[in-house]
């Protein structure tokens, strides 16, 4: 029921009157009001406060579930690591991940502070993995081939992600496990190096939209499969795929 506002001015029920109608019922309403409104603004004020309280505990864990930033150790400093493909070394990033970070003598930290919210490495780029030519031999002609026919369907592929190096793999892996907490909440987003396709040179993550939803419904003709369910960005190459594509996975 909507509460009735009384004006200052009008009149009391007379004592003894009996039942109080007209304008003593509107007056009883706006007693019964003001506590109302008083409990609704206290509400307000008590819920601000638990948000700001709380803050990013509660609304981080509603997202990803993870911290704002996390340092782990840089794969660019020190000696090489070896590669399990064909991924070859590349530069490191710095803190913001976008491209060498040196220290005062001119050496690679060992250390590199990432964020969590970036998403698919999207914090951690490695130029040459948006070089169609770094791909595998065979995924790069089969690429070039998919993109020669989207072209004729008027859809332009863009490589987000394709051949990568084994310290970038690294790198991405060694971030989501500190994000995540653990291995196994890691691998529903990333792969570490040695089982990546990426190192391979056999795996892309593509856009936009439309480029995903064309390769998925034709990538078989040029050996390209959609892999995992919670990735419509990402195909993997292989010649046998061009007799059908397997069967998804929920992640990688």
């Amino acid at each position: 029921m909507n509460p009735t506002f009384v004006s200052p001015g009008s009149p009391e029920p007379r004592p003894g009157s009996g039942t109080a109608t007209g304008t003593g019922r509107r007056s009883a309403r706006k007693r019964v009001r003001v506590p109302i409104v008083m409990l609704w603004v206290g509400t307000v004020t008590v819920s601000t406060g638990i948000g700001t309280a709380l803050g990013a505990t509660v609304f981080a864990d509603m997202g990803r579930g993870s911290p704002d930033t996390v340092t782990v150790s840089n794969p660019f400093a020190g000696p090489r690591a070896t590669p399990s493909g064909s991924g070859a070394p590349g530069p490191a990033p710095n803190a913001a991940g976008s491209k060498p970070a040196s220290g005062a003598s001119g050496s690679t930290p060992s250390e590199v502070t990432v964020r969590c919210d970036a998403g698919d490495g999207a914090d951690i780029p490695d130029p040459g993995a948006t070089d169609p030519d770094k791909l595998a031999p065979g995924a790069r002609a089969a690429y070039r081939k998919a993109e020669e026919a989207m072209a004729a369907a008027k859809i332009t592929l863009t490589l987000r992600s394709g051949a990568r190096t084994y310290e970038h793999q690294k790198l991405l892996w060694d971030t989501e496990v500190a994000c995540k907490g653990s291995e196994s909440a890691a691998r529903a987003r990333v792969l570490p190096p040695g089982e990546s396709s990426h190192v391979q040179g056999t795996a892309i993550d593509i856009a936009p939209k439309a480029a995903q939803t064309w390769l998925e419904r034709n990538g078989s003709r040029f050996g390209w499969c959609r892999m995992y369910d919670n990735e419509p960005w990402h195909f993997e190459y292989s010649a046998s795929y061009t007799a059908g594509c397997p069967d998804r996975k929920p992640h990688p």
